[in-house]
């Protein structure tokens, strides 16, 4: 019976050839303990590094260069890859056959992956494969011993010890503690004053925490959040904020997982849709589909939401999921990268006291499941909410008054003289202190007074003891740092295609809009078919074409651009959420956007300019009918791409809407028809050469009626029998066919320039602002 061959695999860290061997080492007794055994076709990775500090690691070290240096020269061929995919067959012998040693050879796999830099004792890692078979050849061709079977098995059993400590370390992860000292922030007022929102604040919050920061309104919590994670806009900020002692920088930033109070969604997908989505574009590109999936389902399971993946998200427009559900979905998106840090902005706000425990109690799971260190801004949580953290931080107006954990609040108040009431939730008591009565100038002073004190009593006596300075120097991390940075990123194109296909995918359901676009086509069809029906060939019929063909312009140009400024500004919040959980950047959100809506119009478009050239009684050529429905296209898409510019200016709907109105004013004014090209003044030229209406009126008029003879009736008294000579008086003529395609395509790049530089800019996450707490400085007061 065939026997299928296993290999074995160990990890080492890369040798030298001539690698000093310690006596030590030799004489040193090493357990016997069995290999590990991997199939053939098991695919392995290694997502964290090897913990330097492990006693073996030296041992082991010694041991390889001592017992298994028939090794050593496979093992240096190797020093390619921490990633390894086994995917070619192994050779099968049967019992009274032996592998060759270039069997054995070739049964090693080809590594593909560059190795990254690990820790500072592991500089170098390798993937060590043997072929194992009792009477095998050894790998430089000799014969295999007892002895010498013996001693690779015991390397190797090392390793494998030293590779399960390593992973069953991993499996709990490190995690990161959040920490920060003298923490200032203040945003300028008039003149060269500044108002200080945040004022010599310190604080830690260790992996597996969560931290709740409470306050009255305006006392600091959410700045305090948006300095810590880098998202802090339009102010300045100085103090010391460290990532397990490393200095906070944009890939810190950039890492932590950020709930916003807003649970913005796009609402014709369902909780699955908006889950995969976020994982395709959130997790890195070696991430297989299959593991994406599997990472949906389990913050699915994790965030309570199994029974509901297959509902619409909605809004207050369409039904879908409740608040609560909504929030949890909220928090299931970042989840999906798996983040060590998570901050949160009023996550119970709005919610009910039965979902605002569920919420709690779901986010405390993950800070103890995953290691994770939590901090989030609350206003007044019920008391078994509050019994759910480890510490809160009391803030007012920027300072605080106590950081500790909930028991040592309740006896820090007692102390100073605020024992809480019977029957009193003590989130409401703390609020209670920690507000600023301005009802009248007494209760102000009182207040003042209090707040004053308490601040004060905290700085002198509790603070040095529980935040003393750092004892060590800030660490800065090179950008290359196989440790923390995100293995690999998915390309542009790939991400555009999907951000495409999303945007397809809510169009197609949303009916109210299909349905806009169809009886508005149909409407303006038969509007068209009674008013041009089969036009003559009559000068009369000159006439009434070039007025079709203005009025087609401004229905073309007039639908592109409102079809995008009715919904753009609405939705560039929900684009700076995306951008800010790292989904993707501003480039791949605009273009996608921009030829997705604009595929949508061609399924109308079609038919509607097909039909309306027939019904018109345009002329039967099949290269004036290409002329007519291209020119027709890029004036849409020239509308389309100043809809896309006045939508990205402002997240005002009635303000995109005036630019707009305004615009489309000028160009109808300056389109050709209403005002002739040779009577617009020399100055003002400009405004027709970047006018869609102005350059496609040309096209059409061009295009029907040059060369095109003309029928006089008895009674007309002069008569143009050509229709180069009509065109020649209305000075339709000042521009030609090709030059008028050409300005449309430099029109629709230019400002489709324009719009993509306003829309990053507009939704671009704050944190991307150039905003770093290591070198801005205040003035002090």
């Amino acid at each position: 019976m065939d026997t299928p061959r296993t290999y074995t695999l160990g990890l080492i860290p890369s040798l030298t050839r001539n690698a000093s061997i310690s006596p030590a080492a030799k004489k040193q007794k090493l357990p016997d303990l069995q290999p590990i055994a991997i199939k053939p076709d098991q695919q392995l990775r290694h997502r964290s590094p090897i913990d330097p500090e492990y006693e073996d690691s030296k041992a082991i070290y010694d041991a390889v260069a001592a017992y298994g240096q028939p090794y050593v020269t496979t093992l240096n061929k190797l020093d390619n890859s921490l990633t390894m995919d086994i995917k070619s067959p192994s050779p099968v012998h049967t019992p009274d056959e032996s592998p060759t040693a270039n069997e054995r050879m070739n049964a090693i796999p080809k590594l593909e992956s560059p190795i990254t830099t690990m820790s500072n004792t592991w500089d170098r890692m390798v993937a060590y494969v043997t072929a194992q078979h009792e009477n095998g050849d050894a790998a430089d061709g000799s014969a295999v011993n007892d002895t010498t079977l013996t001693r690779k098995n015991t390397v190797l059993s090392l390793l494998r010890r030293k590779s399960s400590r390593r992973t069953a370390d991993s499996d709990k992860k490190r995690g990161v503690e959040l920490s920060w000292r003298n923490l200032n922030y203040a945003i300028p007022v008039k003149g060269k004053d500044f108002k200080h929102i945040l004022k010599d604040l310190n604080g830690a919050v260790m992996p597996g925490e969560m931290l709740a920061i409470m306050g009255g309104s305006g006392a600091g919590k959410s700045t305090l959040m948006d300095v810590l994670s880098g998202r802090a806009r339009g102010g300045q900020a100085t103090g010391d904020i460290r990532f397990n002692n490393f200095a906070s920088d944009a890939i810190w930033r950039k890492s932590i997982g950020y709930v916003q109070q807003e649970d913005l969604f796009w609402e014709t997908l369902t909780v699955r849709e908006t889950l995969t989505y976020g994982a395709e574009m959130k997790l890195p590109e070696y991430v297989t589909k299959q593991e994406r999936l599997d990472r949906v389902d389990k913050v699915a399971m994790q965030m309570r939401l199994s029974h509901i993946l297959d509902s619409r998200v909605g809004d207050t427009m369409v039904r879908g999921i409740s608040g609560g559900e909504r929030k949890r979905l909220n928090i299931a998106m970042e989840l999906l990268s798996e983040p060590d840090v998570m901050m949160l902005d009023e996550p119970t706000s709005g919610l009910d006291a039965y979902n605002a425990q569920i919420v709690v109690d779901l986010l405390r799971q993950a800070a103890k499941d995953g290691n994770r260190t939590i901090l989030m801004s609350i206003h007044q949580p019920r008391r078994e909410i509050l019994d759910l953290f480890d510490k809160v931080l009391i803030l007012a107006r920027g300072e605080i008054l106590f950081f500790g954990s909930v028991p040592e609040s309740i006896q820090h108040f007692i102390k100073m003289g605020h024992p809480i009431p019977a029957l009193t939730n003590p989130a409401d008591h703390f609020l209670d202190i920690a507000t600023f009565d301005t009802s009248s100038p007494k209760t102000l002073d009182t207040s003042s007074k209090r707040i004053g004190a308490l601040v004060e009593t905290w700085k002198a006596n509790y603070e040095p003891m529980a935040f003393p300075p750092y004892k060590h120097a800030v660490e800065y991390r090179s950008k290359d740092s196989a440790e923390y940075d995100k293995p690999g990123t998915i390309f542009w194109i790939r991400r555009v295609l999907s951000l495409m296909f999303r945007q397809w995918k809510m169009y197609r359901r949303d009916r109210a809009l299909i349905t806009m676009g169809v009886v508005s086509s149909s409407i303006f069809l038969v509007l068209y078919g009674v008013l041009w029906s089969l036009l003559s060939v009559s000068e009369d019929g000159a006439n009434s074409r070039l007025s079709f063909f203005f009025m087609f312009a401004l229905n073309r140009f007039f639908t592109s651009i409102f079809g995008i400024v009715l919904k753009l500004p609405l939705r560039l919040s929900l684009y700076m959420r995306e951008r800010a959980g790292g989904m993707y950047d501003g480039s791949m959100a605009f273009w996608a956007l921009y030829f997705a809506t604009f595929m949508q119009y061609l399924w109308l478009a079609f038919p509607l300019m097909t039909a309306i050239y027939f019904i018109v009684g345009l002329q039967l050529d099949i290269v004036k009918f290409a002329i007519f429905f291209s020119a027709g296209t890029l004036m849409y898409l020239s509308g389309h791409t100043y809809g896309c510019l006045f939508g990205s200016m402002t997240r005002s709907v009635s303000a995109s809407l005036t630019y707009s109105l305004l615009l489309l004013g000028v160009f109808a004014a300056f389109s050709g028809y209403i005002v002739v090209p040779s009577a617009i003044p020399q100055p003002l030229v400009f405004i027709a050469w970047l006018n869609p209406l102005f350059l496609g009126y040309h096209i059409w008029a061009q295009n029907e009626l040059a060369s095109l003879t003309w029928t006089c009736l008895p009674t007309d008294i002069v008569c143009n029998a050509s229709g180069d000579v009509i065109l020649n008086s209305l000075s339709l003529y000042s521009v030609s066919t090709i030059a008028a395609f050409c300005m449309l395509v430099v029109v629709i790049a230019l400002f489709a320039t324009i719009a993509y530089v306003l829309f990053e800019r507009s939704t671009r996450p704050a944190y991307l602002n150039g905003i770093t707490v290591e070198v801005a400085t205040i003035k002090k007061e």
